[in-house]
């Protein structure tokens, strides 16, 4: 569980609403180096692999969509699971 909460780079359900950006930057923000360095490497390479199977543009849209769609969802779940349970934890 991280400590510090950047409200404008991650996601904090109460507050995307404010901060719509966050659902796509917060796929970019890591815990720590080594899962930085991993997800740089996947991207780098898998990026690399995909573009050429499908265009810049195509995996473009995919990764907006893998980015976006999750982090939307979670959240929504996050702020259902606090409107049922009133636990504030949950934001």
């Amino acid at each position: 569980h991280a400590s510090i909460v950047i409200p404008y780079l991650t996601i904090v359900p109460q507050l995307s609403i404010i901060y719509p950006w966050t659902f796509l930057t917060s796929t970019l923000v890591e815990g720590n180096l080594f899962t930085l360095i991993l997800g740089v490497l996947t991207l780098y390479h898998g990026g690399r692999y995909l573009e050429r199977a499908w265009s810049s543009k195509e995996l473009a849209k995919f990764l907006v969509l893998v980015a976006v769609v999750p982090n939307f969802l979670t959240s929504l779940v996050m702020v259902t699971l606090f409107a049922i349970t009133r636990n504030e934890n949950w934001t």
